[in-house]
């Protein structure tokens, strides 16, 4: 269920953020982040740290089948409840981070919480449980990973008309707008956490002032609350990735849902690792040494990779017939 209101909020972790909004343990210029010097920011496409995106549904789920003694997918909704899925969902964080549109529509990540200069700005809140799934390019190279969970976010879209603003928290925004420093429009998202409890606690707001934030918050906590009841719907959703290289987004979002079983796919893993869960070191060095020959890397990952992407079935039938496994 997504909501609009005009901010943008995924998550689940209330306890992680401050009485006044911000969070309490904040990392936008992580050593990960690839940025440069604070204040400057980093072209989306170069940015290596968190990047929010519009959730994208994934329909299955990888698990582990007791009975068979391997992993197989499983649609979400097949699942019996809620709580199997959220026990799927084992992390939760909160994430803060600041992009800068300009006229061309080039994306910017800011390092620092300050406007460096007037523009347009998107300020989005993030709180969420979720599962990572990692991505890997055609060569079966590590490329990144994508976040799959529920939550709340919450998105500002704010034009600033001075520099030096602070926007590090949804209440400094409100602050600001309230100055008239700024202008623009709050929205908040509720991600696969669907009932009609749900429903009646969104806020019906959507101008910035510190009053309607105030508001937004105290809807945010009772929601979260909401995540463990009975009666809810869990939906799992793609809500971030994290590039491991540049410009890999397209290709992460592409992956996103696109893992497959199969019966080569069945074959090979059995081989590789014969009771479902320690590998064979003797038929590992066999099956890369074929990833290799057929052009395929053969690093941390790319096994998994091999066997699961849908993009791998013809080569994966190949392996099975040239390994002698069929």
């Amino acid at each position: 269920m997504r909501i609009k209101l005009g901010i943008v909020l995924i998550a689940v972790g209330l306890a992680v953020v401050g009485c006044n909004g911000s969070l309490l343990n904040p990392d936008p210029s992580g050593p990960s982040a690839g940025n440069p010097t604070p204040g400057i920011g980093v072209k989306a496409g170069n940015f290596l740290g968190y990047q929010p995106i519009d959730p994208i549904p994934v329909s299955k789920v990888t698990i582990f089948d007791k009975d068979s003694g391997m992993e197989k997918d499983v649609f979400w909704q097949s699942l019996p409840d809620a709580e199997s899925r959220r026990r799927l969902l084992p992390l939760q964080t909160a994430q803060f981070s600041v992009r800068k549109t300009d006229l061309s529509g080039q994306v910017t990540y800011l390092v620092s919480s300050l406007s460096a200069e007037r523009g347009s700005y998107e300020v989005i809140m993030d709180y969420m449980k979720y599962r990572v799934e990692d991505s890997y390019g055609a060569d079966g190279a590590y490329i990144g990973n994508a976040r799959i969970g529920v939550g709340l976010r919450i998105k500002a879209s704010v034009v600033t008309n001075q520099a030096n603003l602070n926007l590090g928290s949804i209440t400094a925004i409100g602050l600001q707008a309230s100055l008239g420093h700024l202008s623009g429009g709050i929205s908040v998202d509720v991600v696969g956490i669907d009932s009609e409890s749900v429903t009646n606690l969104i806020p019906l707001t959507s101008e910035i002032d510190e009053t309607a934030i105030q508001s937004a918050l105290q809807a945010l906590a009772s929601i979260k609350s909401k995540l463990w009841d009975a009666e809810t719907t869990i939906t799992p959703h793609a809500v971030a990735i994290r590039q491991a290289k540049p410009n890999q987004e397209t290709n992460i979002r592409k992956q996103v849902g696109t893992y497959m079983k199969s019966t080569s796919g069945n074959v090979l893993r059995a081989f590789w690792k014969p009771d479902g869960k320690k590998t064979n070191p003797a038929n590992e060095t066999k099956l890369k040494a074929w990833m290799s020959a057929n052009g395929l890397a053969t690093g941390a990952g790319s096994v998994t990779m091999f066997l699961r992407s849908t993009g791998f079935e013809g080569l994966r039938q190949k392996a099975v017939a040239d390994l002698k496994l069929n």
